[in-house]
């Protein structure tokens, strides 16, 4: 009887970012991960780095010191496989940067996770010219309320430590997107308990908002 073995593959890998000294805890996502006693990642061309927390659909590493630059993350004996999807990407750079934003696009006032390195007590992120009210963190990433007085269009995020300003290599930019009015829907009554689609009507309305 054939035995059909799932080849990992690696869908993301979070936070996406980190030092070049190394020692981020990343977190990859994807499929067959840890199965067949393949538990261990590779950033780059390093590795294999041994898996922590493995599960078949969930692995953590330790990223190794590295050069600045993009480099590809994936489980060990995925590299000798063809026909990957997608690589799955990491970011080294220096201290004290913003390299990502989830989400890229809202409104103010809304809460967001910003990433990057070198981050402290001191550490917020500014939003163009307005600082964003931080309410968790670490190291790594900055759990912030986007600043609710900003004009519709592009804002550049970056990190402030006390006085200075990091000087970054990504540029990570956040999307102001217009208040949502809701002005009508049609039909504008649907049976109870009874599933309908309804058209929303209105200005700021976006795909995948309701």
């Amino acid at each position: 009887v054939a035995t059909v073995v799932s080849l990992p593959v690696v869908e993301s890998v979070a936070p996406p970012s980190g030092p070049i000294a190394g020692g981020t805890t990343v977190t990859l996502k994807g499929r067959a991960l840890g199965t067949h006693g393949q538990a261990a990642c590779a950033v780059g061309t390093i590795g294999p780095l041994m898996g922590l927390e493995t599960s078949a659909t969930s692995m953590q590493c330790v990223t190794p010191a590295h050069e600045s630059g993009v480099v590809e993350v994936f489980v060990d004996s995925e590299r000798r496989r063809a026909g990957r999807l997608e690589p799955v990407s990491f970011l080294y750079g220096m201290e004290g940067e913003t390299s990502a934003m989830v989400p890229s696009a809202g409104r103010g006032a809304l809460s967001a996770a910003v990433y990057g390195w070198g981050f402290t007590a001191r550490s917020a992120s500014v939003f163009g010219g307005s600082r964003a009210v931080s309410t968790a963190g670490g190291a790594s990433y900055m759990e912030v309320l986007v600043p609710a007085s900003m004009p519709t269009g592009f804002v550049t995020v970056s990190a402030e430590h006390g006085a200075r300003r990091a000087d970054a290599d990504v540029v990570v930019v956040y999307e102001v997107l217009t208040e949502a009015v809701i002005r009508s829907a049609s039909p504008s009554t649907v049976m109870e308990q009874r599933s309908a689609l309804v058209r929303l009507h209105g200005t700021g309305l976006r795909e995948g908002s309701c």
